[in-house]
Order: structure tokens, then C-alpha cells, then sequence
């Protein structure tokens, strides 16, 4: 059911890299586990090379890619301390291996920035927008709109943030859902409608982790208070699963949202017929314009 969620059908019909820094992410973070479990070298190098990987491909996962990693293995269950207490060489890789790798991005991003700024295309800098986030939050949320995102994959979410049978349960959905949530402001710098669903679908990952969280923990509330009745686990699990799918909306259309692609070329055919004059051309030469 999650797999199929509009927001992320749209995000895959879109010229979204969404999907694949999220891929390059997740299996840094894997590897940072192994590498925590096994303090095997070869998982280091792996957890290094796939998070360089994400911030290759989009350059906010420069600051994004290691803060998800640490976050994920900081915050789950067990000592922050203990996990603090690597070996000296195994940070010096980790930082420097990093900054060294990932310099050829953070020069490309900052060429491009000087080169928007000079075109007077540069949206806003990130402390112009905080201001305005929580009216932007309101009103340009993907995950409030219904078209996109199941009504109660939220409440169900926040719900899972309250129910927790320990501290450090709740401490690891409260830490993915804060960051999950500054990730979402970010993109506020330059957001356009057609990209809000494909860039808020960061928020939807710790939305589902933390629906997962309640779906265990109305499994385990089953076992502890009534171990013989079985089939209320699954039943509880279930009544959570299906508030989302009743809630998604009930028309096919999003399974053929419009792409970036398509919309431009409404949007140059519009133009024209409204200009309604034979001897004026209108003429796109590249990308700037």
C-alpha cells in the first residue's frame, strides 16, 4: 500500500533524482550498521563511498547524506556514547575521506549559485524563507494535500511518535521525523508547485517509519495484554494500514500525473495561441530562459 502512494507515483512520472539519492542513502546507512556491528574496514569504505555517491547526485545531500546517516545510527536503540567511540582512524576517514571526495560538488553548486545569482535567478537564501515556513508548511505542504498524500498517513504518523514503549523508541521516531521535517524546509528556497510533491516525498519516509513503529507497537500491546487472542495484532496492524488506504483518493488520475516535460510544452503552446499574432515567434534558445 505504501508503494503505491500518489506522492510517490508522481515523484517516479517526474525528472526526480528523489529516488535514487534516497537509494545511495539508505545503503550508506546499512553499511554504517555493519561497520558498527563488525568494525570491518570494507564497510566503512562502503558507507564512504555510497554517501559520496548521493551527494554526487544532488547537491544538498553534501550536508543531508551524513546527517541522515548519523541520525539513523546515533538515535536508535542503545548508548549514543558507546556509538561515539570509534577508532581515531575511522573518523579521519570518515570526515576527511568525505570533504576530499565530495569538493568537486560543493565547487560545481557554488559556481552555479554565482552564476544564478548573476542572472538574477537565484530564489531566496534559507535565513530569507524561516520567516515564512510555518505559513509555508500550511499552505505548499505536499503532504496535505489529499491528490497527493492519504489524509491520515499524518495523524497515523504522529501518532506513532506518542505511542512508544520506550524512550529510546520514541527518540529515534522524534530524531528521522525532526530531520525528515528540515529537509522538507530546505527545498522551501526555491519550490515550485510542480516539484513540491517529488521534493516533500523526504517527509513521507519518516512518516512510514514511524506507522510502522505503531503498527509494532500495537502488536507487541496485543501480546503483553492479550496473548491468546492472536488475531488482534494483525487486526489492529491492519485497521492502521487500511485508514491510509481509504483516505488515498479515490481517483485513478494521479496514476498518470503530468511531468515536468509536459507541462512546459502546455505552457509554450498556451503561449502562443495567447500572443494570437502570425509574425511574432516565440523563441526558447536555452536554458536560462
Amino acid at each position: 500500500l505504501m508503494a503505491f502512494l500518489p506522492v510517490l507515483l508522481w515523484s517516479d512520472c517526474s525528472d526526480s533524482l528523489t529516488v535514487i539519492v534516497l537509494f545511495w542513502t539508505f545503503g550508506a546507512t546499512v553499511f554504517a550498521q555493519e561497520y558498527l556491528l563488525s568494525r570491518k574496514l570494507h564497510h566503512l569504505l562502503g558507507a564512504l563511498v555510497w554517501l559520496v555517491m548521493a551527494a554526487h547526485t544532488r547537491p544538498e545531500q553534501v550536508f543531508f547524506g551524513p546527517l541522515f546517516v548519523l541520525t539513523i545510527v546515533m538515535f536508535q536503540p542503545g548508548s549514543i556514547r558507546e556509538k561515539l567511540k570509534l577508532p581515531w582512524y575511522a573518523w579521519l576517514i570518515s570526515i576527511l575521506g568525505f570533504v576530499v571526495l565530495v569538493l568537486p560538488q560543493i565547487f560545481l553548486a557554488l559556481e552555479q549559485k554565482d552564476r544564478l545569482i548573476q542572472l538574477g535567478s537565484w530564489p531566496h537564501r534559507f535565513a530569507e524563507i524561516i520567516p515564512l515556513l510555518p505559513d509555508r508548511w500550511l499552505h505548499e505542504n505536499a503532504l496535505l494535500e489529499s491528490r497527493y498524500v492519504p489524509s491520515m498517513l499524518l495523524p497515523l504518523a504522529f501518532l506513532g511518535l506518542i505511542i512508544a514503549s520506550s524512550w529510546e523508541r520514541r527518540r529515534f521516531r522524534l530524531a528521522i521525523f525532526i530531520l525528515g521535517w528540515i529537509w522538507l524546509s530546505f527545498y522551501y528556497i526555491d519550490l515550485s508547485a510542480a516539484s513540491g510533491p517529488r521534493l516533500h516525498i523526504v517527509m513521507v519516509i519518516p512518516a512510514i517509519i514511524a506507522i510502522g513503529g505503531l503498527c509494532e507497537e500495537l502488536w507487541s500491546w496485543r501480546s503483553r495484554r492479550w496473548p491468546t487472542k492472536t488475531w488482534l495484532g494483525p487486526v489492529l496492524a491492519v485497521a492502521c494500514i487500511g485508514a491510509v488506504g481509504v483516505t488515498t483518493p479515490p481517483s485513478l488520475e494521479w496514476f498518470t500525473q503530468d511531468t515536468n516535460e509536459w507541462e512546459e510544452d502546455v505552457f509554450f503552446r498556451a503561449a502562443v495561441s495567447t500572443i494570437n499574432d502570425p509574425s511574432f515567434t516565440l523563441l526558447r534558445v536555452g536554458f536560462a530562459d
